[in-house]
């Protein structure tokens, strides 16, 4: 039986160079180099040594069978991984109001703003509120009022009178009277004193 480093000497002769630079070895190559050295291998039998005692070098064989082709790994090309993408069956579909807003089960309205930001009442510039039209605003919510012609953000307060006050003026505001907005009364609100 021949010794460790004799098989080893046998399998570096094996190798063959490609002109890309690539070395490969065939069992049949391996298995001729064991005759020169009086040692008798099949072709399974090689294959299984290489396997077992090679980690350098991994099979590339395109066909089934004894005869196996083996390379050595080179890092700088590329490896052909065994699992999919996990973002292969990923489709992105666009979320619409009504499906971001499912809390609502009545109609809901949506308005985009035009203009500056209130960012006292957390409300950044080219915000969309949903409106919900069929709930009573509780204490100081915001509420979109037509004041003067234009629509505008205001805070609701039923305290101590019915009132419409300023996001970005907290101290002014326009007082209800009757359920609709009167003309521009405006009048420091109790917190601003």
């Amino acid at each position: 039986m021949p010794r460790r480093y004799e098989i080893d000497a046998a399998f570096k002769c094996a190798i063959k160079i490609s002109e890309k630079g690539r070395r490969t070895v065939t069992t049949e190559d391996f298995v001729a180099e064991l005759v020169k050295i009086n040692w008798h291998w099949s072709l399974r039998e090689a294959n299984h040594w290489i396997e077992i005692y090679v980690n350098t070098f991994h099979d590339v064989s395109t066909v089934e069978g004894d005869a196996r082709t083996f390379a050595l790994f080179n890092p700088t090309e590329g490896v052909n991984m065994g699992f999919p993408s996990p973002a292969g069956d990923y489709v992105e579909k666009s979320v619409t109001p009504n499906e971001a807003c499912k809390w609502f089960s009545r109609p809901s309205q949506y308005l985009m703003l035009v203009g500056d930001a209130s960012w006292r009442a957390g409300i950044k510039k080219d915000a969309i509120p949903v409106i919900d039209t069929a709930r009573k605003p509780p204490e100081g919510s915001i509420v979109i009022a037509k004041f003067c012609g234009e629509f505008c953000l205001k805070r609701v307060r039923f305290h101590p009178t019915l009132a419409l006050q300023s996001l970005d003026l907290p101290d002014m505001e326009t007082l209800i009277k009757g359920g609709d907005l009167e003309a521009e009364e405006k009048m420091p609100s109790k917190e601003g004193q």
